[in-house]
């Protein structure tokens, strides 16, 4: 199989291919600006942390805390959310 060049190309080539596509993808994979909705049904200090902790992250805005689950199914123009955390 080595002996034949098409076959040491068709080794080689795919390789090399998948490395240039991934380290020059690298650094466009980074999510940042996440709309997210907050239901915190449980109040305790597991789930505060969870919210000061997505609050001092760069990849979300400031999360919004809802009351209750129905604010979740409002529309996105009229102040609902596509992604919801429900914190129980």
């Amino acid at each position: 199989m080595l002996r034949d060049p098409r076959a040491r190309v068709s080794l080689i080539l795919p390789p090399l291919i998948q490395l240039f596509i991934l380290l020059v993808g690298r650094g466009r994979m980074e999510v940042k600006n996440i709309d997210l909705g907050v239901v915190d049904l449980d109040r305790g200090p597991a789930a505060l942390e969870v919210l000061q902790r997505l609050r001092g992250s760069p990849s979300f805005r400031a999360p919004d805390t809802l009351s209750e689950r129905r604010g979740c199914a409002q529309p996105r123009g009229e102040g609902g959310r596509h992604r919801v955390l429900v914190l129980f």
